[in-house]
């Protein structure tokens, strides 16, 4: 068969009413949908139940993640919402009353406690801005807006001159939402508002036994975040930046510098990152992407992203199909015409895996090898062969269907699962045989085989062969 719709650049797509349907999730699977999200601020779980079967029976490669709501800080509910002006003025206290036109209310009160005069607090990604004018002698705080802008129920609040950590990153809905992730078998959970390491051993502690097979994306969207990103890469099995609440967090301008800044701290670590927000945020009400958001797809790409991710775009819009379709056409064509920087071989290689994945990515740019095949147990040598980013498909065999599904983020990487019994060689025949039977391979391609000695042990990968599948598939 042909790789039908493959994009070595991944492409993940959020769940809502625009796509939940069995019809619409199968044609999104075939227009080239790697991963699934599922947004647990909007989604209650036994639709997201619904939505996993149908993913599950639709197809057993695709990755479903759960993404959790995290420590964002909200106003509560109001009757209504309002408008306010600038110049007006409007308490903000700390409690979980109604919001009114009067008094705004966030249940994080060592916020409130915090805001000092002259700070910023942004409501609805920005499109409120108010600013501290004085404290009020029984608590609280008043704020004067600075814009006109419509205040609405259970909006976000941001405090960009802040940086706090909350004492506790997770909070009961969080681990409700774990619990049903971890029951429910998915494939990540992606972590909001991550501020340092100990939030995800917070997760991976709350996943327990029962979802010790489920990796952890970092969403990076905070300025704390971006502080601590080393230690956060090196806790988490990926990263995601997330642009939207980045965006409130540090100033607009700065977001572009640090997506690439979080892209190559990924990359030299090998974990797979994921570029998301408003990457064809037009295509939620028309069919076609501005200049500028293809723009920012292929810069993201070329930046050395693994995945990009659509959010409304196909949980709510009205063009998720097109949306997803134009994704996979910018991906495709930028993969094929653009050039990612040589820098990526200059990095010294820190053990015997690193060294070979290099050595086959330079391979796969100088001869005229067809693929590169990695025999992997646990998808780590797959996914250090991905930060390298090679012109041509990496195609990985494992005997473990969830290491398939992990792979769904990791750039270029087509997984599949095949026998790994026996001798190094006996394994190879086996593999390369599967991927002939799946017309992915014929015996006249030149292939560069990573894999190692002894099998089966993660992390062994020291042999680096050239040749053609005909040649490889004779086992002594």
């Amino acid at each position: 068969m042909a790789l039908k719709n493959f994009t070595k650049t991944k492409i993940m797509a959020t769940i809502g009413p625009a796509s939940d349907s069995v019809k619409m999730l199968r044609a999104l699977v075939d227009e080239g949908v790697d991963v699934f999200r599922l947004n647990m601020g909007h989604m209650a779980h036994d639709v997201a139940r619904v939505v996993i079967g149908r993913i599950r029976a639709i197809s057993s490669r695709v990755g479903i993640l759960v993404d959790l709501q995290g420590p964002k800080t909200r106003l509560t509910e109001m009757e209504a919402p309002f408008t306010l002006e600038t110049g007006d003025q409007i308490e903000v206290h700390a409690g979980e009353e109604a919001s009114t036109r009067q008094a705004l209310y966030i249940p994080f009160g060592e916020l409130v406690e915090k805001l000092e005069v002259g700070h910023r607090l942004l409501i609805d990604d920005g499109l409120v801005q108010l600013k501290v004018t004085r404290g009020l002698p029984e608590g609280g705080i008043v704020c004067e807006a600075l814009n006109q802008g419509e205040v609405k129920s259970r909006k976000g609040v941001a405090a960009p001159d802040l940086r706090l950590i909350p004492d506790h990153y997770l909070d009961a809905g969080d681990l409700d939402d774990i619990a049903f992730a971890a029951r429910s078998k998915v494939d990540f959970v992606a972590a909001s508002f991550v501020s340092r390491a100990a939030d995800i051993a917070a997760v991976r502690n709350a996943l327990g036994k029962a979802g010790r097979e489920i990796h952890i994306v970092a969403k990076i969207e905070s300025r704390v975040g971006v502080d601590n990103l080393a230690e956060i890469i090196d806790a988490a099995d990926g990263v995601m930046v997330a642009r939207g609440d980045l965006g409130v967090e540090i100033p607009p301008e700065e977001v572009p510098l640090v997506q690439k800044q979080i892209i190559r701290a990924c990359t030299e670590k090998a974990k797979p990152v994921v570029v998301a927000t408003q990457m064809l945020d037009s295509m939620v009400h028309q069919p076609v992407a501005s200049r500028a958001e293809t723009s920012d797809v292929a810069n993201a790409i070329l930046d050395g992203t693994d995945a990009v991710m659509l959010s409304a775009e196909t949980s709510v819009g009205s063009y998720p199909l097109e949306a997803v379709r134009t994704m996979a056409k910018i991906s495709r064509y930028t993969e094929r015409e653009g050039t990612l920087g040589k820098d990526r071989f200059n990095r010294p290689s820190s053990n015997a895996v690193e060294f070979v994945c290099k050595a086959a990515a330079r391979c796969a740019g100088e001869l005229e090898v067809k693929a590169i095949v990695s025999l992997t147990a646990s998808g780590f040598t797959a996914r250090n062969m991905a930060s390298f980013h090679p012109r041509v498909p990496i195609f990985a065999t494992t005997p473990n269907q969830l290491v398939v599904r992990r792979l769904a983020i990791s750039y270029g990487v087509y997984c599949i699962q095949a026998e790994h019994i026996g001798r190094y060689n006996v394994m190879l025949y086996r593999s390369l045989q599967k991927l002939k039977e799946l017309g992915l391979l014929a015996d006249d391609d030149l292939v560069a085989v990573i894999g190692g000695v002894p099998v089966g042990k993660p992390g062994s990968t020291n042999l680096l062969q050239v040749e053609t599948v005909k040649v490889l598939m004779t086992v002594e």
